[in-house]
């Protein structure tokens, strides 16, 4: 899920630089960045 998230903060970035809805933009930004911590946090709970 972790490269998930990162594509979307991808397609944020190219959003905003296109003019995309800034509200959507920052709250997927947030959001995915958001769930990659938790995915890295988990991971180093078990260890991996």
């Amino acid at each position: 899920m972790i490269p998930h998230h990162a594509g979307t903060i991808l397609m944020c970035h190219e959003a905003s630089v296109e003019g995309g809805n800034q509200t959507n933009v920052e709250r997927g930004y947030v959001e995915s960045a958001s769930e990659i911590d938790e995915l890295k946090a988990n991971l180093d709970q078990l260890g991996r």
